[in-house]
């Protein structure tokens, strides 16, 4: 149901989503600016990448924030990449930046 929710978000924020993108990776919470993602285990870079370009879109002040685990993910979706607590920060996987088109590799993935 949860991810039925997310689908009817992205439609109604007109965002086009790619679907091998949402098949491991999930919208959970987004702020204007700050978007945050829960992805299964060993998903791609490249399926990282593609999340954040269509979550994001033409939004260049986007940011996506990547975890694999419910648990780490943050309660809320903060206006600023800084105001996400440090403990939470440096358990997520990677972090999209729309303005520069870069993924930060936080951490390794279980292969």
């Amino acid at each position: 149901m949860h991810a039925n929710l997310v689908r009817v978000f992205v439609a109604l924020a007109g965002i086009t989503p790619c679907v091998d993108a949402l098949a491991n990776c999930e919208l959970v919470r987004r702020s204007e600016d700050v978007v945050l993602m829960h992805c299964q285990e060993a998903t791609a870079t490249e399926t990282l990448v593609e999340a954040g370009k269509k979550v994001c879109g033409d939004d260049t002040r986007c940011n996506v924030w990547f975890w694999n685990s419910d648990v780490t993910l943050p309660e809320s979706a903060p206006e600023t990449d800084v105001e996400l607590p440090k403990t939470l920060t440096s358990q997520a996987l990677a972090v999209w930046a729309n303005d520069s088109e870069s993924l930060l590799t936080l951490r390794k993935q279980a292969q």
